[in-house]
Order: structure tokens, then C-alpha cells, then sequence
């Protein structure tokens, strides 16, 4: 990997890492520090890392960051003594390091928005409401809401796991695919157009916001972007390690405000109400009104 290379793929890393739904609310410092990064992440990215292992390496990663600032790869903004603090990628920046790690691009998560509003207006229509209006997100406050298994496809009938009626023999097949939806859902996570919660055990339910529906009726706006990039192992090895990374720094950092008590989980018979919904009629979607976590 070049230097470029491995700067785009450390600041994707880093800026997953504060949008993956959280499954876990411990050590204490994790949900708080969480939301702290959520938080800061519209106006200042994702905080600058380095893993490099010698001043000389440290040094060749800023020049570098330096080289690419401000440019159609990453912003950045300037913390302590005017060096860089955090960074943001563009869309071209994002789009170019998900395409080196194989990762879902742009427009699947685009296409998460457009799956969860989907499934709601199905379970609208099969109230005989008339099917949802592209404002309903914005009444009341409420948010379109389903959770990741019906939005995996993910069925629980007569005791076996199913996928579209296919059956699921494993429980590494079912997280597999868990995560699959992760990935595909990251781009409207970190944009704001899908929000996420889970239980203290992992059940993850993702909603829709305005922002998303808006962005939902302005077509695709990564049309333009125009990406050829080779996938490769090493840079989705590369991208794992600094993920987990800034996990571990989240959960053991002194919170910027220690009294916040940051992201709660969501209660379990809200979540299960959303997988099984009225006898399983209503299994193939949801809709309701949660505190989600933004």
C-alpha cells in the first residue's frame, strides 16, 4: 500500500468504528465516548490516528496528510499547536478506500434508506393505511424503523433460521450476514440517514431520519463518482486492525464530559416487538417510534 492508500483506509477505519451499531454498552466509556465521536463527526471527522512505528514513519504520514489536505480525498482541521486533529473523508476519498477493501460502496447505503422505507410502506399497506407518505419520518418526530434481521431477510419459523426461505445452518453464517447489513448500512450511518440501537444482548434495529428521506427523494448522489479500484486482502486486514483499534481507544479514553452517560440500550420487548410484530403477520416489517442512537 501507498502512503496515500493506507491514510484513506486509517481514516475509513476510524470513521466506522464511531458509526458501528453498538452491540456492546461495556466498559462504561464506550457508549459515552461514542457519543461524544458521533457527536463532533458532522463538523470535525473522525479523530487522526497513527499507527506508524517510528518518528521517521510518523513524520512521512503527515507530510503526506499535509500533501492531500483539503483536497478530493480528505478534509481536515487543525487541533492543538495547529496540527491536524481529525479528519473527514469526501466522498471520493471514502469511495476510493471502500473500493480497496471490498467493502459495500456509496450507493448500498443509499439503497439501506431506500430498503427500510420500503419495508415500512409494506407493513403500511398491509394495515390498509394507504401505504406511507416520503414525509412520515417527519411527524411526530417518529422514525421508520426495522430491525437487522428483517432487513437482513432473516426469519425464525418452527425453530430453523432462514434467509428468503433458504436455511441459515449456522450461527457464523447468520452473523456473517449481520454484518454484511452493517456494512452495507456504514455510508447512511456516518451521513446521518440511518440511525441505529441495540439491546444490552446485540439485537440491532436501524431507522430512517428526514435527512435520509431527503437524501432518498434527490436520487443518487454518487453518480458522478467514478472509482476503479483493485480490492485487496491486505488493505481489508489493514482496515480491521486500525476498526478494532479505535474500538479499544473508545472504550478506554477519558470521556470528554465523564457525567454523560452517553448511548443507553434500547428495551428488549421494543426490539423483539419489531422481529415478531402481531403473530408474525407484521414479521416482514416494522414501523415505530424508538430512541435511536445519533
Amino acid at each position: 500500500m501507498t502512503q496515500t492508500e493506507k491514510i484513506l483506509i486509517r481514516v475509513l477505519a476510524a470513521t466506522d468504528a464511531i458509526w458501528l451499531p453498538m452491540r456492546v454498552f461495556e466498559p462504561r466509556e464506550l457508549p459515552t465516548n461514542t457519543y461524544f465521536a458521533r457527536r463532533n463527526y458532522p463538523m470535525h471527522g473522525a479523530g487522526w490516528i497513527t499507527d506508524d512505528e517510528s518518528e521517521a514513519e510518523r513524520k512521512v504520514a503527515q507530510r503526506t496528510v499535509a500533501r492531500m489536505a483539503n483536497g478530493e480525498l480528505i478534509e481536515t482541521f487543525r487541533g492543538v499547536a495547529g496540527k491536524v486533529g481529525s479528519i473527514k473523508l469526501t466522498d471520493g476519498g471514502e469511495a476510493k478506500a471502500r473500493a480497496m477493501c471490498g467493502l459495500p460502496d456509496l450507493g448500498h447505503g443509499l439503497g439501506t434508506v431506500r430498503d427500510i422505507f420500503d419495508l415500512c410502506e409494506a407493513f403500511d399497506a398491509d394495515d390498509q393505511n394507504g401505504g406511507l407518505s416520503m414525509d412520515a419520518a417527519e411527524l411526530d418526530g417518529q422514525l421508520l424503523a426495522v430491525s437487522e434481521l428483517t432487513l437482513a431477510g432473516i426469519d425464525h419459523e418452527d425453530g430453523r433460521w432462514t434467509r428468503f426461505g433458504e436455511p441459515l445452518d449456522t450461527d457464523a453464517e447468520r452473523k456473517s450476514i449481520l454484518i454484511f447489513t452493517e456494512d452495507m448500512a456504514l455510508p447512511a450511518l456516518n451521513r446521518g440517514w440511518v440511525v441505529s440501537n441495540s439491546t444490552k444482548s446485540g439485537h440491532v434495529v436501524y431507522g430512517v431520519t428526514t435527512e435520509g428521506l431527503k437524501a432518498m427523494r434527490g436520487g443518487n448522489p454518487f453518480e458522478g463518482i467514478d472509482i476503479h479500484e483493485t480490492e485487496s486482502e491486505q488493505c481489508l486486514r489493514y482496515y480491521g486492525r486500525i476498526l478494532q483499534n479505535v474500538i479499544n481507544q473508545l472504550g478506554l479514553a477519558t470521556p470528554q464530559r465523564p457525567g454523560e452517560l452517553g448511548f443507553l440500550p434500547a428495551a428488549r420487548c421494543r426490539v423483539e416487538s419489531l422481529y415478531w410484530g402481531k403473530l408474525r403477520q407484521k414479521l416482514e416489517s416494522q414501523t415505530g417510534t424508538l430512541c435511536m442512537q445519533t
